[in-house]
């Protein structure tokens, strides 16, 4: 999120997504393939996907020693491509209706602009686990988050474009099993991330799925 997440995440999340692939390094390197309604990617094929946050969620970017900013709106797109392994690419996601928590005179005070966060991922090595990297190529953050006073009132943690860089450990429940949608869940224990040079976690929980909405898995053969 803030991925990108906040992300630009993938998924769809993620793209999520928020998107939303990626994978982090295993013991003995796996090949993931996608599978669709049957049938295995081809290598160079991709597929569109889209996303949005679990409902009764809420995506979360916290701060050490900043703000809190949580969002009640997530919507992501992305792709996934076959290639030696399956990865993610061109993800993007907003994040809407955000609020910065850390008390009840931040919430009153405090504005969050829309929040877009874009990234990729790297080749997964794993059906159950991927890693979300901002875009290398060009260099750029995950987001950039803008704090705003509200109108008449002044906000304490008020800041332009505040960027966030790092990655994110993103866990796929279930993506073994041929569904129509899949569910990406971002942890704070898996975050390596920094807002304006400090610490940073982000949580989301986003469902993702095929543009054509077709049944998909994901395979180690």
């Amino acid at each position: 999120m803030f991925v990108s997440n906040k992300l630009r995440l993938v998924a769809a999340s993620a793209i999520a997504m928020l998107a939303l692939g990626g994978a982090v390094a295993s013991a003995s390197a796996a090949t993931v393939h996608l599978v669709v309604a049957g049938v295995t990617a081809k290598s160079g094929e991709s597929f569109a996907v889209t996303g949005s946050k679990t409902p009764e969620t809420n995506a979360e970017l916290k701060v050490e020693g900043g703000p809190i900013v949580k969002c009640t709106i997530a919507a992501g797109t992305g792709e996934l491509t076959q290639s030696t392994s399956l990865f993610g690419k061109a993800v993007v996601i907003k994040f809407t209706t955000c609020k910065v928590t850390n008390s009840k005179t931040t919430e009153e005070n405090c504005e969050v602009k829309e929040v877009v966060a874009k990234g990729k991922s790297k080749e997964l090595e794993s059906t159950s686990e991927a890693t979300l990297i901002q875009n290398i190529e060009p260099a750029e953050p995950f987001s950039k988050v803008t704090i705003k006073s509200v109108t008449g009132k002044t906000c304490s943690l008020a800041a332009s474009e505040q960027e966030v860089v790092g990655q994110q450990v993103i866990t796929l429940p279930k993506s073994t099993e041929e569904k129509t949608s899949h569910e990406l869940v971002a942890a704070a224990s898996g975050s390596a991330l920094k807002y304006a040079g400090k610490v940073a976690t982000f949580v989301l929980n986003e469902t993702i799925k095929l543009s054509t909405e077709k049944a998909f898995k994901l395979t180690t053969p």
